[in-house]
């Protein structure tokens, strides 16, 4: 083996340039990977936090209707159905 390494010394280097690029092409994979997996879950996160805040929205404005007791009987039925709807969507099964 090291009379073909004499033979040939820049076989070598080639093959050492190729293993190091192969790597170097490897390494930028991984980080695009990674960096697009951070944008999706930051994507995610942001689509959970406004439904959250739709949700919160939602909730006030039925407490506060309910509060002011001046809904008829089926609207105060309605607010709080919608209330235990909401309720029931955020609480995993």
């Amino acid at each position: 083996m090291f009379n073909v390494v004499k033979a040939h010394p820049f076989a070598l280097i080639i093959t050492a340039i190729t293993a190091v690029i192969g790597i170097i092409g490897n390494y930028n994979q991984t980080q695009k990977e990674a960096r697009q997996a951070a944008a999706d879950s930051a994507s995610a996160a942001s689509d959970n936090i406004a439904k959250l805040n739709e949700y919160k929205d939602k909730i006030l404005d039925l407490r506060s209707a309910l509060d002011t007791n001046t809904l008829s009987e089926a609207e105060a039925y309605d607010a709080r159905k919608q209330l235990i709807e909401i309720e029931q969507s955020l609480i995993p099964r």
